[in-house]
């Protein structure tokens, strides 16, 4: 019979570093952590913010100045191209500047059609209202938005409703964009109905990313309290 033959040096080394690379490994153990990488990586950046309003906010300056809305419109379609464009060379996202270019035509659209420079910023207004309504009903209704999104962060689309800290959660976070839709509506609307252009542009950029990052923030603090693991009995 062959004697037992003991453990080399590297062998043991190997079997004490196994559980360290493990731990080194192992990605989120809450739906919190989770959440909260998910939501990071779409938020985009400030730079992605900014590239979502400025093509809007930069037709305000020029339409106040010069009372001309052909060449507002002109100015404020060009800067969304030309960000596009950068984008493009830089072979990075476009996905925010996208939304950019596509809010600009969509209100030049309106504005043309109406001779009004603040129509401009209308389908933005209009968004707000109808988004931030929706999702206040989808709380209402108990399918909160964001409780989709931890589905299919999870790949479980129902576990809100078998999981009740995911559906507090979902709420939670749901009525964060929901306050988030209603600020930019109340300040926007007045300002809309007052043909304050200057200040629709000056708001455009303010209740963009700002207000995003702020919201933002406020979503991490209620995730970092959380401990609702990926794991549990209902969510197999």
């Amino acid at each position: 019979m062959a004697p037992n033959r003991s453990p080399t040096l590297n062998e043991s080394h190997d079997r004490d570093q196994s559980p360290t690379r493990a731990d080194d490994a192992q990605g989120p153990e809450t739906v919190e952590e989770l959440v909260r990488e998910h939501l990071a990586e779409q938020l985009g950046g400030w730079r992605g913010g900014l590239e979502a309003a400025l093509p809007t906010a930069a037709f305000a300056p020029v339409y106040v100045v010069t009372n001309d809305l052909r060449l507002s419109l002109i100015v404020g379609i060009g800067l969304a191209v030309a960000l596009m464009g950068l984008r493009l060379a830089q072979h990075s996202e476009i996905k925010h500047i996208r939304t950019g270019l596509f809010g600009i035509a969509i209100g030049a659209l309106f504005a043309a059609s109406t001779g009004q420079g603040e129509d401009v910023f209308l389908p933005n207004i209009i968004f707000n209202v109808v988004w931030s309504s929706l999702i206040g009903l989808s709380v209402l209704v108990r399918w909160p938005l964001i409780g989709f999104v931890i589905g299919g962060v999870l790949e479980d689309p129902e576990a809100m409703k078998r999981d009740a800290g995911i559906m507090r959660l979902s709420n939670r976070l749901t009525l964060l964009l929901v306050v988030m839709g209603a600020i930019r509506a109340g300040v926007q609307v007045p300002l809309y109905l007052g043909g304050e252009v200057a200040w629709l542009g000056v708001s455009r950029v303010v209740l963009g990313w700002p207000l995003t990052a702020a919201i933002f923030a406020i979503a991490v603090a209620i995730l970092a309290k959380g401990r609702t693991p990926l794991e549990t009995d209902e969510l197999r």
